[in-house]
Order: C-alpha cells, then structure tokens, then sequence
C-alpha cells in the first residue's frame, strides 16, 4: 500500500472487518473471555497494553511525520482496538455496517483532512 491513507485504512478494516469475519471463534472467544472473566480478576493489562502498543506502532509507521503526534500515547490505539468488541458483536448478530465508510471517516481523522480517498 503506497499511501498513508491506504496504510491506516487497511490497519482499521483489518481490525474492524477482517478479524470479526473471518474467524469468528477467535473473536468471539476473545470477547466473550474477557466479558466473563471473574470482576475480582481484573484486567489482562499485558494483553490490551500490548496491543495497543501493537496498534499505535502501525498507525505511526503509517503516518506521515507531521500527523505521528496524533498517536503518541496509545490512547487512539486503545480507541481503536476497545471498538474490536463491537464491531465483532455486531458482526455476529447481523448488524455489518459500511466498515469501509467507517474506515475512511476515522482514517480522515487521523490524517487531519478530507483529501482524496482510495477506497
């Protein structure tokens, strides 16, 4: 993918989309292990840490120099990734939105314009 607009939108359909569709015993297993989990358990702070930390790296490798600010601190990562459960629930009970449509308008965000999509 040659443009940061097609990196970032890519991360995001990956995450969004492709995960949730492709496998749904993997994502399913995911969410509904950490939603039983025992409250007394707490969170797997090692596991979402490293894939916010995961998400973050790709979004700054994808962004051009001038936009890299916008994902210092993993928070947007953890944004992201903290949407996988719905989307992934969504998918599951019928409920697929325009994930392309929601991946160009958050790729837009990142990018701080509304310039020429590739969809």
């Amino acid at each position: 993918l040659d443009t940061p607009r097609a990196r970032i939108k890519r991360i995001l359909v990956g995450l969004w989309s492709d995960i949730p569709s492709t496998d749904h015993t993997f994502a399913n297993a995911l969410i509904d292990a950490l939603a039983s989990a025992p409250p007394n358990q707490g969170k797997p702070f090692k596991l979402i840490d490293s894939v916010d930390a995961f998400i973050g790296a790709l979004l700054r490798d994808s962004l051009p120099p001038a936009r890299s600010l916008v994902v210092q601190g993993e928070i947007i990562a953890h944004v992201i990734w903290m949407a996988f459960d719905g989307f992934v629930i969504n998918h599951r009970i019928g409920d697929v939105r325009d994930i392309d449509q929601i991946a160009s308008v958050m790729t837009d965000l990142l990018l701080g314009d509304a310039g020429p999509r590739t969809r």
